[in-house]
């Protein structure tokens, strides 16, 4: 596990100021976006291993699933903080004592960084036992610094090696010490200073490497079994279609019209135009009293204009001939042709019902069949009379639709008769 988390700039202690708390484990997108943050595992060993987490093992659940679906997500850490959440082993694990650590720094303190350490804190040739060295006599002033410099160097490095011996045997310890140590070429507090520092670091960095380390040791005692996965059959997928995923009016009217139920026989009606003259003069009468009262209002003369209109149209309409039908034919011969009429209207229903069914399913299999069709009724071969759905109709099914809306206006007037 050291090596996993080898790459995590940072990782806080259980109980830092920046650790995770219970109520943050909760499903949220972030946690399905970024995944598991590694840099709060000691944090989530302890919250995961309280009996508040157990309390809301709910919130826990819908986290630890928001994690498993990011697409970086690890599964055998996740299986891990499970195992927080309910192997008593693992809640019994020492927690590691450190506020924060570093763990790509390394848990062991080297020679060599140590010996950059005091190398830091060297004194130089002014302040050194060889800058007041004497010159020999005869000898020149280039041997002279020479000499002074070699001895200057060697003495030095062999302070520095002193001291880096001195700090390494002392770890691991978090507060090294140079003791009684003194030396005219290093500063030996400053070095104590910085070894202090940096002792505290890397002892982070190894309590969180033995906090690894016996957590690795307790699941080792766990006993698993290799998940056998059942790999099931491939099935062939049919292309999606790009039509449309539902069953239109179109779809419904694209088939050949059918072929309708021969229509019977018309009444034939005698002729008489003379039959509303009389009431239109008494509506003439109305519009011209309406005219000598009315006022200035726009409104007023429009709805006069329209009266009028609607009088020399009544005057003109050759549906007055229809007025004398029950003088005409006996009651029984009109109900006898009303019964005609609503067995025709039913058997064209049925044949138009019938066709546009088949059609859809033909075109929508599996709509159909499932109870999603659309809803077939005579509204729906009426509404193809409108402007908007008459345009998209062939000229077979414009037949249809208009003999069978033409066939419930006549059933209905006859009906007005004999009643």
């Amino acid at each position: 596990m050291w090596s996993r988390f080898s790459t995590t700039s940072i990782v806080h202690g259980p109980y830092s100021d920046q650790s995770v708390r219970v109520s943050q484990l909760r499903y949220s997108a972030e946690a399905a976006n970024f995944g598991l943050d590694l840099s709060q595992w000691p944090a989530l060993h302890r919250v995961l291993s309280t009996e508040i987490s157990a309390a809301n093992k709910f919130s826990m659940m819908s986290w630890l699933s928001a994690i498993a679906a990011s697409d970086e997500a690890e599964m055998k850490l996740l299986q891990i903080l499970a195992l927080f959440f309910t192997a008593n082993e693992l809640r019994d694990v020492q927690l590691p004592s450190i506020q924060s650590c570093h763990p790509p720094e390394g848990y062991e303190v080297t020679s060599t960084l140590l010996k950059n350490t005091v190398r830091s804190s060297l004194v130089p040739l002014v302040c050194s036992p060889e800058w007041l060295l004497p010159q020999r006599d005869g000898e020149s002033w280039r041997s002279y610094e020479n000499r002074r410099n070699c001895q200057y160097h060697n003495n030095q490095n062999s302070a520095v090696r002193n001291l880096v011996a001195h700090l390494g045997s002392q770890w691991p310890t978090e507060t090294p010490s140079v003791g009684q140590t003194s030396s005219d070429y290093v500063k030996v507090e400053d070095v104590e200073f910085a070894a202090i520092e940096q002792f505290k670091a890397y002892f982070d960095n190894l309590r969180f490497f033995q906090y690894l380390q016996r957590m690795e040791t307790t699941l080792s005692r766990f006993s698993h079994d290799r998940l056998t996965f059942c790999q099931p059959a491939q099935v062939a997928l049919t292309p999606l279609s790009r039509a449309r995923p539902f069953v239109s009016a179109q779809d419904l009217f694209a088939s050949p019209p059918p072929t309708l139920p021969e229509s019977p026989r018309p009444l034939e009606f005698v002729s008489s135009s003379d039959v509303y003259k009389q009431p239109t003069v008494h509506l003439e009468g109305l519009i011209n009293a309406l005219k000598g009262t009315a006022s200035h209002s726009r409104y007023e003369v429009s709805y006069i204009e329209d009266l009028h209109t609607s009088m020399r149209s009544l005057q003109e309409q050759d549906g007055a001939r229809y007025s004398d039908l029950r003088n005409n034919y006996p009651i029984d011969d009109l109900r006898q042709h009303l019964d005609c009429l609503q067995r025709y209207c039913r058997e064209s229903e049925d044949c138009l019902q019938r066709h546009v069914a088949s059609a859809a399913g033909v075109a929508k299999r599996g709509i159909v069949e499932s109870g999603h069709g659309p809803r077939l009724s005579p509204l729906l071969f009426l509404q193809q009379l409108s402007s908007g759905a008459w345009a998209s109709l062939s000229p077979g099914w414009r037949s249809c639709v208009a003999r069978y809306g033409l066939a419930l206006i006549i059933e209905n007037f006859v009906m007005w008769w004999v009643i």
